[in-house]
Formats: structure tokens, C-alpha cells, sequence
């Protein structure tokens, strides 16, 4: 279980306010202006296709499951850049496809229990800069993977079998500016690695085996590094400030 903090160590943002993963991230490649209305999702093969006749450089599905034979079908399309599938359920067999997508450089899988199996498949891709897979099943084998990507800048992912040595070997990509772990399984000596990340701009951790102390040597040793537990800034964290909504 997550260890939980003294309230003096936490800055409660106003309601209306939170800190949240970088609009990069979050938003969708070419969104519109926030006062514009909603466009209705296109289907997968309506986007798949669009892929195919250079219409368009990204596919974003949330509103179904998208089958590993659809998945499968992604095969060879090197036009695509951004593929980011909200209802999952890929397997790791699957995955075997982005190694066909040589400019894909944003890859967001939810509900998809992607395994070190899974993660051989990405290990040194070209083009990958956003990796987000907030429900995988994989251990520190994967994080030595990830670490032969040559152009990752942002991480987000969650497994209880991460542990201190996965961070261990994160400190070897020199591309890395944001990660983003959760419900992971790294102490305060997996903090320490962080603090060796020199080029990392956030950190964001919801739930971990860390402790006051060891967050405190972590911004003694980093103040420059934007950081969050539990979603919420630490009371003296030089970099606290308040941030203006933005929907996930």
C-alpha cells in the first residue's frame, strides 16, 4: 500500500485548480480551440484509413475496444505518428506491429496489461517520444528496455513490480524530461536515481514505498525539478504553483 503523508506536507490546490501531464501529452495531435465543439470520433478504420491516403498522421480511439486483428492491420503504416487506443486491451503479441510504424512517436495504451513481452517490441525504437501505459504488468527487465529508446522524452506507466533498480537503469536515457509512475513498488533509494536524472523536468509519483525523508533529500538535491506526490505539490517544494484546469 501506498505510504501516506502528514498534511503539513501537502499544499492543497484551490478546486478549481490542479496540476495535471503536459498538454503535449494530454491533448490530442492538432486539437481545436477549448470553445470549439467536439468532433465525433471517427472509427478506427475510418482513421486507419486516413492513415493510408496521408490525410492525416494520427489515430485516437476512446469510445471502443480496438481487437488485436484490428491492431494488426496498423502493420507497415509509416505515416502514422500518433496512436493513442483509451479502451486497450492489446496484447503483447501485438505489439510486435510498431516495430512497422518507423514514425510513430506517441504511444498511449490504456487498459492494456502490456508485459515485458510486450515492451521487447519497442526496445530502441527510432522515432518514440511519448510512451503512457497506465495499466501495464511489467517489471525492471522493461525499464532496461525503454532505456535503449534513443528520442524518450516523456514516461508514464504503472506496475507493482517496478522497483528501485527499474529507476536505475531509467538514469541512462538523456532524452527523458517527464516521468510519471504509479503505484509502483521504488523506496527512497529509487529517488536518489531520480535525483541523477539531470535532465528530467517533472516527476509526478502516485504511490509508492517512499518516504518525507527521502522526498526531501530528492528536492534538496533537485530543486529545479518539478514535482509531484499524489497529485499535489509538496509543501516546500520551491517549484509549488498553482495550474489551470485541464481535462485528461
Amino acid at each position: 500500500m501506498p505510504r501516506r503523508y502528514p498534511l503539513i506536507w501537502i499544499i492543497l490546490l484551490a478546486l478549481t485548480s490542479g496540476c495535471h501531464e503536459p498538454s503535449w501529452e494530454s491533448r490530442p495531435p492538432a486539437q481545436s480551440s477549448s470553445d470549439a465543439p467536439a468532433a465525433k470520433e471517427l472509427d478506427f478504420l475510418q482513421q486507419t484509413k486516413a492513415v493510408r491516403e496521408q490525410r492525416s498522421d494520427s489515430i485516437r480511439v476512446s469510445a471502443r475496444v480496438v481487437s488485436d486483428e484490428e491492431f494488426s492491420s496498423l502493420t507497415g503504416l509509416s505515416g502514422l505518428h500518433h496512436l493513442i487506443l483509451n479502451q486497450g486491451r492489446i496484447s503483447d503479441a501485438s505489439l510486435v506491429v510498431c516495430k512497422s510504424l518507423t514514425a510513430l512517436e506517441h504511444l498511449r495504451l490504456r487498459k492494456s496489461l502490456v508485459s515485458d513481452e510486450g515492451i521487447a517490441h519497442l526496445a530502441a525504437h527510432p522515432t518514440l517520444k511519448i510512451l503512457n501505459l497506465p495499466q501495464a504488468d511489467l517489471t525492471d527487465q522493461s525499464l532496461k528496455l525503454l532505456s535503449q529508446l534513443p528520442r524518450l522524452e516523456y514516461l508514464r506507466l504503472a506496475s507493482p513490480q517496478v522497483t528501485d533498480e527499474g529507476l536505475d537503469h531509467l538514469t541512462r536515457l538523456s532524452t527523458l524530461r517527464f516521468l510519471h509512475l504509479i503505484d509502483v513498488n521504488i523506496t527512497d533509494t529509487g529517488l536518489q536515481h531520480v535525483a541523477r536524472m539531470k535532465q528530467l523536468e517533472s516527476f509526478y509519483l502516485d504511490g509508492s514505498q517512499t518516504t518525507e525523508e527521502g522526498l526531501t533529500q530528492l528536492i534538496k538535491a533537485r530543486p529545479d525539478l518539478h514535482l509531484h506526490l499524489n497529485q499535489q505539490h509538496l509543501d516546500h517544494d520551491p517549484q509549488k504553483h498553482q495550474h489551470s484546469t485541464e481535462s485528461k
